[in-house]
C-alpha cells in the first residue's frame, strides 16, 4: 500500500455464505492504521472466515491529514493464502520492475467519480543516468539500442520484439550489460542500493494523473513528484460557466481563466506577476509586484491608459496626430534648452531678468507683492495680507489666525445730503467689524448706528434714552445697580415675574406708596364662584415666626412652603415658590363673610328660643 496525505486506512473482509441473499453476512476488520507516503509497503493480514464461502476485500480511505489538499490511497496486488503459515517472500521479476511501477485507481462515491494513474520511474546508476521511454503503442518501456539512441524494432526475419534475457531478466540491448537499468530486487520491494560504478542512489520520479468528476465540475490534473517533493503539475477545471487551466513548475505558474464574457491570462513567480484581462469592450495588461500594480495598459472604446513609473519613447520620430494634448495639471516639470512659441500661457513663470516695452495685462508678482493689471489691485503678502482695489476698497486678511472671521473689508462710500452735496465715509462690509483705540476716544459730534452697537466693556453715559419709548434686554433678564460694589439688581424672570435681589440672590424689601392689582373683568377669564370654605383653607396653613436670612433679626410671621409645613395650595404663586398676597387677602375677606353668616345664624337661633 502507498498513500499521499492519508490520515488512516482500514481493510475490511466481507464474508458471505453461498446461499445467502444478502450482500454480505459478516464484517471482519483485518487492518486499521497508517499508510506510508514514501514507499510501497506490504501489509500482512490474518483473519478467520469460519463457515463463510465467499470473501470480499474492501479498502477504505479514512480521511486526509492536511484537510483541503489532495489525498490519495493506492494498493496494487493481493495474495490470499490458506492456513497459518505465511508464504515465502515474493520477489518481483525483473521484467515487472524494470524501470517502472504503475498504479491505476478508480474511486466513485456520492460526491463524484475520480480516476488516478501513477507511473514511477527509477533513475539509472550507470554513467548515462537516463530514463527509459515508454512505447506509445505497447505501453511497455524499451531500452536504448544502438549508439544513436534508438529503440529496438521488430526483427526482420522473426518479426518479433527482443525478449527478456533469461539470466538477467532485463530487456536485451545493443551493447554491454552495464547499459541495463536497475530494478527492484528483494522481497521488501525496496529500491536498490548505490551502483558500483556511479555510486549514486536511484531517484524515484512519480507522475500522477487524476480526473475528478462531480455533478457540477470536472477537474483533471497531471503531477510530477521526485521522491516526496512536487516538481510540477498541470490542471484543468471545468464548470458550466468557466474553464480554468494552470501549469506550475517550482515557483513559476501560468493560469488561464475563461468565462463567457472574460478571458484572463496570468503568469506569476513568487511576488511578481503579469496579467492580461480581456472583456468585450476592455483589454487590461498589468504587472504586479508584491501586491502593487507597477505598470499597466488599459484599452477601452475611445480611450487608452498607460500607467508606469517611467514611459520611454525611443524612436527617430514621435508624431501626435489629431488634436492630441497633455493637460496642464498632468505636467509637473518641463526641461528644455529652447522653447519657441507665439503665446506662452502658464500659471507661474520664473524669470531672472525681464525686459519688456509693454505689459498690457496679467499679474506681476514679487516675493511679497502682487500687482494685478487687469483689476488694478495691489496686494502685499506678509502676516496680514492687504489688498487695495481700484474702487478704493481695502481688504485685510490675517494669514495665521485660526478664527473663522479672519478677513475684514473697508470700503469708501458717498451719501447724498440733498442736491449735489455728498459726504464720504468708511464702511465695514465684512469680518469682525471692530475698531480698537489704544487711548480714550472721544467724539464731539453725533454718532449714528444704523444697526447695533456692541460694547464689550462698560458703556458710561450721563443718561440713557430710547427714542422708541421701549427698553429691552436681549439674551438676559437682569438690570444691575453698581455690580462693582455689590449693589442690588432688578431681575425679570421669563417676562412674568419681577424680583429684586442682591448679588447673593437674597430677596430685598420693596417700599412703595401703593401696590395695586389690576382687577378689571377684561383682564380675567374662567370666572366662577368659590366652591370651598375659606376658613378650612386658612385652618390648613401653619402660621410661623421666622427671619429671612439677610434680615438681621427682623421677625416676620407667615406660612412656609415645603419641609413638612402645612400651607393651603390656594394661596401659592404660579411657580409654587411664593404666596399670592392678593389671594390671601381675598380668602381672608371670604372667611370673614363665612364667620359673619354663622354669627347671624346663631343669633337667629337665640331669638327663636
Amino acid at each position: 500500500m502507498l498513500g499521499g496525505n492519508v490520515k488512516r486506512a482500514t481493510v475490511f473482509i466481507l464474508a458471505k455464505a453461498d446461499d445467502s441473499t444478502k450482500g454480505y453476512d459478516k464484517v471482519i476488520v483485518a487492518y486499521q492504521g497508517s499508510v506510508s507516503g514514501a514507499k510501497v509497503e506490504r501489509k500482512n493480514l490474518t483473519f478467520t472466515n469460519g463457515d463463510y464461502d465467499k470473501l470480499y476485500i474492501r479498502v477504505d480511505h479514512d480521511g486526509a491529514t492536511n484537510v483541503g489538499a489532495w489525498s490519495m490511497l493506492y494498493w496494487t496486488e493481493v495474495m490470499l493464502v490458506e492456513g497459518n503459515t505465511l508464504p515465502a517472500s515474493w520477489v518481483m521479476s525483473s521484467g515487472e520492475t524494470a524501470s517502472q511501477s504503475q498504479i491505476t485507481q478508480m474511486v466513485q462515491d456520492l460526491n463524484g467519480f475520480k480516476t488516478t494513474v501513477s507511473n514511477t520511474y527509477l533513475s539509472s546508476s550507470s554513467a548515462s543516468s537516463t530514463y527509459p521511454t515508454k512505447d506509445s503503442v505497447a505501453g511497455t518501456y524499451l531500452n536504448k539500442g544502438d549508439a544513436a539512441g534508438t529503440y529496438p524494432t521488430k526483427d526482420a526475419v522473426s518479426n518479433t520484439y527482443p525478449t527478456k534475457d533469461a539470466v538477467a531478466g532485463t530487456y536485451l540491448n545493443k551493447g554491454d550489460a552495464s547499459s541495463t537499468y536497475l530494478n527492484k530486487t528483494d522481497a521488501s520491494n525496496t529500491y536498490p542500493t548505490k551502483g558500483a560504478v556511479a555510486d549514486t542512489y536511484p531517484t524515484k520520479t512519480t507522475v500522477v494523473t487524476q480526473i475528478n468528476q462531480k455533478a457540477t465540475d470536472i477537474t483533471s490534473s497531471v503531477q510530477s513528484w521526485t521522491n516526496d517533493r512536487l516538481n510540477s503539475y498541470s490542471t484543468i477545471q471545468q464548470t458550466n460557466n468557466s474553464i480554468t487551466s494552470a501549469v506550475s513548475s517550482k515557483a513559476d505558474k501560468s493560469q488561464i481563466t475563461q468565462l463567457s464574457d472574460q478571458i484572463t491570462t496570468k503568469i506569476s513567480k513568487e511576488d511578481s506577476a503579469t496579467q492580461i484581462t480581456q472583456l468585450k469592450n476592455d483589454i487590461n495588461l498589468r504587472i504586479v509586484e508584491k501586491g502593487t500594480v507597477t505598470s499597466q495598459i488599459n484599452l477601452e472604446s475611445g480611450k487608452a491608459l498607460i500607467s508606469a513609473n517611467q514611459i520611454l519613447l525611443n524612436a527617430d520620430n514621435v508624431k501626435f496626430s489629431g488634436s492630441a494634448f497633455i493637460p496642464s495639471a498632468s505636467i509637473q516639470n518641463i526641461t528644455a534648452d529652447k522653447i519657441s512659441t507665439g503665446t506662452l500661457n502658464a500659471k507661474d513663470v520664473n524669470i531672472i531678468n525681464l525686459n519688456a516695452s509693454n505689459i498690457s495685462a496679467g499679474t506681476l508678482s514679487g516675493s511679497n507683492l502682487k500687482i494685478n493689471l487687469s483689476d488694478g489691485s495691489i496686494t502685499q503678502d506678509q502676516y496680514f495680507t492687504t489688498t487695495t482695489y481700484s474702487d478704493g476698497a481695502i481688504k485685510i486678511t490675517d494669514k495665521y489666525s485660526n478664527s473663522i472671521n479672519n478677513t475684514a473689508t473697508i470700503a469708501p462710500y458717498r451719501k447724498g445730503l440733498g442736491g449735489n452735496s455728498t459726504i464720504m465715509g468708511l464702511e465695514f462690509t465684512s469680518g469682525i467689524n471692530s475698531v480698537k483705540f489704544a487711548d480714550d476716544f472721544s467724539v464731539s459730534t453725533d454718532v449714528k448706528f444704523d444697526k447695533k452697537l456692541n460694547v464689550v466693556g462698560e458703556l458710561v453715559a450721563a443718561s440713557l434714552r430710547t427714542s422708541g419709548g421701549a427698553f429691552s434686554i436681549v439674551g438676559g433678564n437682569t438690570i444691575m445697580n453698581s455690580p462693582v460694589i455689590g449693589g442690588s439688581r432688578l431681575q425679570l424672570s421669563s417676562y412674568q415675574n419681577l424680583s429684586i435681589v442682591d448679588m447673593n440672590d437674597n430677596y430685598l424689601s420693596v417700599t412703595a406708596k401703593e401696590f395695586n392689582t389690576k382687577s378689571l373683568k377684561s383682564v380675567k377669564k374662567n370666572i366662577k364662584a368659590v366652591d370651598f370654605y375659606a376658613l378650612d383653607e386658612i385652618s390648613k396653613t401653619d402660621i410661623t415666626e421666622f427671619e429671612y436670612k439677610n434680615s438681621d433679626g427682623y421677625k416676620t410671621y407667615g406660612g412656609i412652603i415645603g419641609d413638612g409645613y402645612s400651607i393651603s395650595k390656594k394661596i401659592l404663586s404660579s411657580d409654587k415658590e411664593a404666596v399670592n398676597l392678593y389671594s390671601m387677602n381675598a380668602l381672608s375677606w371670604l372667611a370673614i363673610q363665612e364667620l359673619n353668616k354663622k354669627i347671624e345664624q346663631l343669633e337667629q337661633k337665640l331669638k327663636e328660643k
